[in-house]
């Protein structure tokens, strides 16, 4: 998703030059080769955080209800499968919408609660209760501090693990 999305954003800014530039950019991104074949929630999510911004961002690519049904389908599924990224997705919908309630809101999130409500669903079939697994989540770490020895590191600590993973 990633390589076509920088593929189709570059051909619609650049032309064919910035086409192939952002695509060959993006295939030989080192985190893209490292994770994308991994079938993780944080690589799943983001690709569908990248497809949601690609169909809204300058302009809609389709018209505009559908895209941003589609792109609130694209945030709803990122959500549902990667909850704590829920900030991410706001922000997100934020910035595409901005006020336009009727033509953008609307359309955006009758997209996302498809897959928003499925989780909710299949929490409930599978677990007992709807959204189970986010506020248990939420509850064992807030609460009851399970991860609470976790992410302590100071902030400059991520930029020397970035530097190591890049050398």
């Amino acid at each position: 998703v990633v390589v076509v999305v920088a593929f189709a954003w570059g051909r619609r800014l650049y032309g064919t030059a910035g086409a192939v530039i952002t695509a060959t950019l993006a295939v030989a991104w080192p985190e893209l080769i490292y994770f994308a074949p991994k079938a993780l929630s944080d690589v799943v999510a983001t690709h569908a955080l990248v497809l949601a911004v690609f169909l809204v961002y300058p302009e809609p690519q389709m018209r505009r209800r559908a895209a941003f049904f589609a792109c609130g389908v694209c945030l709803g599924l990122g959500f549902a499968v990667r909850y704590p990224m829920g900030p991410i997705f706001a922000v997100v919908a934020l910035f595409a919408c901005r006020g336009d309630i009727k033509g953008r809101w609307l359309p955006l999130v009758l997209g996302a609660a498809g897959p928003v409500i499925f989780a909710g669903v299949l929490d409930a079939v599978t677990w007992t209760y709807p959204f189970q697994s986010i506020w248990k989540n939420y509850w064992n770490d807030m609460v009851l501090g399970v991860t609470a020895e976790q992410g302590l590191e100071p902030w400059y600590w991520y930029i020397g693990v970035e530097v190591l993973n890049w050398s």
